[in-house]
């Protein structure tokens, strides 16, 4: 589905478990739409206004300067499958929204979930 919004220069910046829909384990939907922006043209980034933003889902460059690409939305992706693969646990769990920053400069990621292989943990902290 991501992959399907990057084809069609979609910025969603709002990816997390909370909105994907499962409909089978074949049929997913990525839902809320809201935060989500069109790129023009040649157009890499998005660079957004103030207002209150999904911090704990963002990649740094997101929470530092306002800016979000399909890079980005891949930050938030890997996000999304740890809170599946701890099945809805929620990310950095206790930690004041206001750290984060400084956690991810110091290269800190989420812990690796017990069902989840070190290779495919490998792929979600890459």
């Amino acid at each position: 589905g991501m992959m399907y919004l990057e084809e069609r220069r979609l910025v969603h910046r709002d990816l997390a478990a909370r909105n994907v829909l499962v409909k089978s384990p074949n049929h997913v939907k990525i839902t809320d739409f809201g935060l989500a922006r069109l790129l023009e043209g040649d157009e890499k980034e998005y660079n957004a206004d103030g207002g209150k933003m999904p911090i704990k889902w963002m990649a740094l460059e997101c929470i530092h300067y306002r800016k979000f690409t399909h890079q980005s939305d891949v930050w938030s992706y890997g996000v999304t499958i740890w809170e599946l693969m701890t099945f809805g646990g929620k990310p950095y769990d206790g930690i004041p929204t206001r750290e984060i920053p400084d956690l991810l400069e110091k290269g800190e990621r989420l812990p690796q979930p017990p069902i989840c292989t070190i290779d495919v943990y490998m792929v979600m902290v890459k």
